[in-house]
């Protein structure tokens, strides 16, 4: 088992590594730019010779993972699933079994995108009242979620995964890097109410909009800084 947390945000221009330990404090860091452009085979060089300078500093082999990637091929489900009861019931005891069930609904119904992150929206209570916080001993005759779903097809991971296990690299997680940010920005700019989130990168950019601080829709689009400077180019 390794000590450490490895984490790489995998780009279509560079490639990043994070590496922490068990408290959470991080002991390495790296960038290194993908070799000629973003074929599998560059991908592949680069991310070797990333590791192993990760691992040569280390002193220790890095077996696991974390992904952070971000493309135009994520897609957005939405589902609202429902558990009445005989009676008022302590609802939070059903909670984590209904997330499991509306992940299995769509999980078995989408056959060619995997999920990467369950967005509870909003958790109802009684058919009409919308909690903040779901108490330990609250009862109702009813629950309801509302979910947003972030999905990435499996070929896709597929070919990532192929990547890495050509460097001996197993993944443990793979997440939607632009989603992820938002939560650093959010806390670190105290942002309660709504905004959109714009991330612009090599390749593409991506647009996260959040209304009532609850995740509202997330677009993407094969447009990025890559060709903005190229069509600057273009005018000069």
């Amino acid at each position: 088992m390794d000590k450490f947390n490895s984490i790489i945000d995998f780009g279509a221009k560079n490639l990043r590594l994070g590496v922490f330990n068990n408290k959470s404090e991080i002991v390495y860091s790296s960038t290194i730019k993908i070799d000629g452009s973003s074929e599998d085979k560059n991908s592949e060089k680069s991310l070797n010779k990333l590791i192993r300078d990760a691992e040569k500093f280390l002193s220790t082999h890095l077996d696991d993972v974390n992904i952070l990637y971000d493309t135009s091929d994520f897609s957005i489900l939405d589902l609202s699933i429902k558990k009445s009861f005989d009676q008022p019931t302590i609802v939070k005891k059903y909670y984590n079994s209904l997330l499991e069930e509306a992940n299995f609904i769509i999980s078995e119904n989408n056959f060619k995108n995997q999920v990467l992150h369950i967005i509870v929206n909003n958790v109802i209570v009684d058919d009409e009242n919308r909690l903040e916080i779901l108490q330990e001993d609250l009862k109702a005759s009813s629950l309801i979620l509302e979910l947003k779903f972030i999905c990435l097809n499996k070929s896709l991971i597929y070919e990532i995964s192929s990547i890495f296990k050509k460097n001996n690299l197993n993944i443990s997680n793979i997440y939607c890097s632009s989603y992820v940010k938002t939560f650093f920005y959010k806390k670190m700019l105290e942002i309660k109410n709504n905004f959109i989130f714009l991330d612009i990168g090599y390749e593409r950019t991506s647009a996260l909009i959040f209304n009532d601080n609850k995740f509202d829709s997330f677009n993407s689009i094969n447009l990025g800084g890559n060709s903005i400077t190229k069509d600057i180019s273009k005018i000069l």
